[in-house]
């Protein structure tokens, strides 16, 4: 079995390359990360899967790969070039785990 440092530079591993094609919010990452866990099947317990999410997500925000509300200016200037409502940028950010507080902040701009 490995240990949580290995499991933890495999899962940085993945998600530096994830985050290199994709921007993605906050939630989107820790779900991705999720479904990594699961499918690698590295037998811990969910505290620890959490608390491994957790500190990745924290290092991925802290080198600013991640960032809600770039995010969210991105997407909702996106969704309105398409021809997108308000209400559906409302939508779609909520949906991707976005707060009102942020979204409210990219409407405004």
């Amino acid at each position: 079995m490995k240990n949580h440092s290995e499991i933890k530079k495999k899962l940085e591993s993945l998600g530096l390359k994830y985050l290199s094609k994709f921007e993605i919010s906050e939630k989107q990452f820790k779900d991705f990360l999720k479904k990594k866990v699961s499918k690698f099947n590295f037998n811990l317990k969910l505290s620890e899967q959490e608390l491994i999410i957790e500190n990745i997500l924290t290092k991925m925000k802290y080198l600013n790969y991640i960032d809600d509300s770039r995010y969210s200016d991105m997407k909702s200037e996106q969704i309105f070039n398409n021809g997108g409502s308000r209400r559906m940028i409302i939508a779609k950010l909520t949906e991707k785990g976005i707060s009102k507080k942020i979204v409210k902040g990219s409407l405004e701009t």
